[in-house]
């Protein structure tokens, strides 16, 4: 498609504007392809364009990591009617989409970095940096655990947390257009 995540994104939104569907599905990653059809994205695309109205500009990409591999382009959009942030995920060097999500205008601006809550204890807990699975699927994660306190040595309750879209995510979009 592109040399790069940011041209990668503008082409798929050209593609999307232009009604090449089928072509788009074809950047999708192979292990995601059969899950996303023509019918679907076009259906999603036109879902999002009749409350807005047509695409009237596309601004300048922003990318970020998203992860081993992986690179979110947030693109903002101006319709008609508003405006939205199409955000994609590009994995692997041939820039295979991983996702695509329509998410509010504001997305466009870069992500502040996370910092902990005052209240949050470091001696508490040890964290670890995780990967699970390959790429371009590969999900990154953080894994927590509590130090004990002396004489307790377990076992311990557990927590798993599975980040999705919206203000849980770790900037990887979903595997569809979602919104």
């Amino acid at each position: 498609m592109s040399a790069s995540p940011a041209s990668a994104a503008l082409a798929a939104i050209d593609m999307a504007r232009n009604g090449q569907f089928a072509e788009l599905c074809g950047r999708f990653a192979p292990p995601l392809q059969p899950m996303v059809s023509a019918d679907g994205l076009r259906a999603a695309w036109e879902a999002e364009l009749a409350p807005h109205g047509p695409v009237t500009g596309v601004g300048t990409p922003l990318t970020e990591p998203a992860g081993p591999g992986v690179t979110t382009a947030k693109v903002p959009v101006t319709f008609e009617h508003g405006s939205l942030t199409v955000a994609i995920g590009f994995a692997g060097e041939q820039d295979w989409i991983t996702g695509i999500q329509f998410l509010p205008a504001s997305a466009a601006e870069p992500a502040a970095p996370w910092e902990p809550p005052p209240y949050a204890d470091p001696a508490a807990f040890t964290e670890t940096e995780v990967i699970l699975g390959e790429p371009p699927l590969a999900v990154p994660g953080t894994l927590s655990v509590p130090r004990p306190a002396p004489g307790r040595d377990g076992p311990h309750p557990a927590v798993l947390l599975l980040s999705g879209s919206g203000p849980t995510t770790r900037t990887r979009p979903s595997a569809a257009i979602s919104r």
